[in-house]
């Protein structure tokens, strides 16, 4: 091997090209990068926020509905019919509705927390770069 294609060679192995184009490339890159990958980040960071602001609004208006449900179901109060009285089943219905709208809003809460967990996989991808 002659000596000029060893140096070649040994330039190659090191990545040593010196053309302008990559010293910019290079440059750009390390100028670019951190203000890229800190905006991303940031706005990331923001719809991480806003889905824990929806998610806890969701879960407390789910938790309030089903306690709705079990106060209507302990006390349905009486239906007062002239000879007897009943538990009034009309409070039994709407504590029942209660608690369909109280697991919807649960259900909400569930895809919006699975959201969060979606969006938290390519911030903390990001952040480990």
């Amino acid at each position: 091997m002659s000596k000029s294609s060893l140096i070649t060679y040994e330039k190659k192995m090191k990545g040593g090209s010196n053309s302008p184009l990559s010293v910019f490339l290079l440059v750009c890159y390390i100028v670019l990068k951190y203000p890229l990958k800190y905006g991303l980040l940031l706005s990331l960071f923001s719809a991480m926020i806003m889905l824990i602001k929806l998610t806890y609004s969701y879960a407390c208006k789910s938790v309030t509905y089903i306690m709705k449900f079990f106060k209507m179901i302990l006390d349905p109060g009486d239906l007062d019919l002239i000879l007897f009285k009943l538990p009034n089943i009309f409070t039994i219905f709407m504590a029942f509705l209660n608690l369909f709208i109280g697991m919807l809003y649960a259900c909400v809460a569930l895809i919006l927390f699975i959201g969060l967990g979606a969006v938290s996989l390519p911030f903390n991808l990001i952040f480990a770069i």
